[in-house]
């Protein structure tokens, strides 16, 4: 009769530890599907695809071309990619044609040719405020019916160095695979960090 009783008992605390099991389960799985329910939000990647000879000319002309405007001695205009900005101005485009590049594009050199059909071109340019702050990372990010452009700025507070105090620019570029016109919102997100420069 004494062993009956633990047998149920026995029985009874698998059947309810089963129970809370399940729900556990069913609530990480609620969890997960929220997460899942996101899926229109990706991170863009770059093309690994993409052909050498283009790569070579995107990366010679954005070498060129992604520079503040400026004059020469004959007066002489170089206005680069994005031309006269305002310090702040974060210029930020998917360019998905010619016709788009060349929009876009207030220089005065030939464009690279690209195949828009399989290739999108982004570019882009923020600020910093001083020679503390550089470009770290950038990641396009698709959300449905925009982009996000994540731009993190690292701002350098190590106090063993002297940085200039000029503001200045941060230009970026990357090629993907055909991507759908979109707008894009800039975000830029500012990390303090003491960094050892060697």
């Amino acid at each position: 009769m004494k062993r009956t009783i633990e047998m149920i008992l026995m029985t009874l605390v698998i059947v309810l530890f089963a129970a809370l099991m399940g729900m556990t389960l069913i609530s990480c799985e609620n969890d997960e599907k929220t997460d899942v329910d996101d899926s229109i939000i990706h991170v863009l990647k770059m093309r690994t695809d993409i052909d050498a000879t283009t790569y070579q000319q995107l990366t010679a002309f954005f070498q060129e071309e992604l520079h503040s405007i400026y004059w020469d001695g004959n007066n002489n205009e170089f206005p680069g990619f994005f031309g006269k900005l305002e310090w702040d101005e974060q210029p930020c485009y998917l360019i998905n044609s010619v016709d788009e590049f060349q929009a876009a594009y207030k220089g005065n050199k030939a464009l690279p040719e690209i195949d828009f059909s399989k290739y999108s071109v982004l570019v882009g340019r923020t600020y910093r405020i001083d020679g503390s702050e550089s470009l770290s990372k950038f990641t396009l990010v698709d959300e449905g019916d925009h982009y996000r452009m994540a731009l993190s700025i690292l701002h350098n507070i190590n106090p063993n160095y002297a940085y200039t105090c000029d503001i200045g620019d941060l230009f970026y570029w990357d090629v993907y695979s055909k991507q759908e016109s979109k707008p894009i919102i800039v975000e830029r997100n500012v990390e303090k960090k003491v960094v050892n420069i060697m």
